[in-house]
């Protein structure tokens, strides 16, 4: 009973697809947090606990009713496991952990004061060039019903993370960004309406919340793309 009302959870078996899901869910993230199921700040107790509970769930050993006949069922478990036993690997030896966490942020970091340096010395949009005026342009399509409407957008190479749905990853940078979305290159194909996830490390003034990180996480669905010569030009409009 929850709040006076009846609360039915379904108690049931996984069936192998579900399983095979959840194992390719697992073998496909990057993040070794998320992995574990675990925050950034978890304790040494609560990644020990978090890797017991994942090698628990996800042992071949425990589906063996299901594998005799799925010899996808049985491969996608062992990745699960080694990606599992990889991840814990990492977190749990103080040593790797730091190096692990530090390694983006010091890059991104590095990155904000480098051109922190060269606002100072030039007075430049763009580090190490010639100053860019912010340019006024309209976005584009307007998905989720926002009608067209001309915002500030600066000409700004930065580092950008592009996730696709824990199917594939990519470094990329920026060619501008607004409040409203940004343009990119990618190396790979995607399709109009494919929604995405950004990380960067967004200027303060362009950011349409107060997040004081680093970098700025935000969702946003590929409007417009202009293949070229061993890349894509793609525009993304964030939601």
């Amino acid at each position: 009973m929850e709040n006076g009302a009846a609360v039915r959870i379904e108690d049931r078996d996984l069936t192998a697809a579900e399983i095979e899901l959840l194992a390719t869910l697992v073998v496909d993230e990057l993040d070794h947090y998320t992995v574990l199921g675990v925050a950034r700040g978890a304790s040494t107790s609560e990644v020990n606990d978090a890797y017991c509970r994942a090698v628990q769930f996800f042992h071949p050993l425990k589906y063996s009713h299901l594998l005799e006949s799925n010899n996808i069922l049985h491969w996608k478990l062992s990745s699960a496991y080694t990606r599992i036993v990889e991840a814990f690997s990492t977190l749990s030896n103080r040593t790797r952990r730091q190096a692990y966490d530090g390694t983006v942020n010091r890059q991104i970091i590095g990155w904000v004061r480098s051109r922190e340096r060269g606002l100072s010395a030039t007075g430049s949009a763009q580090v190490g060039s010639p100053a860019q005026p912010t340019s006024t342009a309209e976005s584009q399509l307007p998905l989720n019903g926002r009608e067209r409407r001309r915002v500030e957008r600066a000409q700004l190479r930065l580092p950008l993370v592009v996730v696709f749905d824990h199917r594939w990853q990519e470094t990329t940078e920026t060619i501008d960004v607004s409040p409203l979305g940004v343009k990119f290159s990618l190396s790979r194909d995607v399709e109009l309406g494919t929604l995405v996830r950004f990380e960067l490390p967004m200027p303060a003034e362009l950011r349409t919340t107060s997040d004081d990180n680093v970098l700025y996480a935000v969702s946003g669905y590929v409007i417009q793309v202009n293949p070229e010569p061993g890349k894509n030009v793609v525009v993304a409009e964030f939601v």
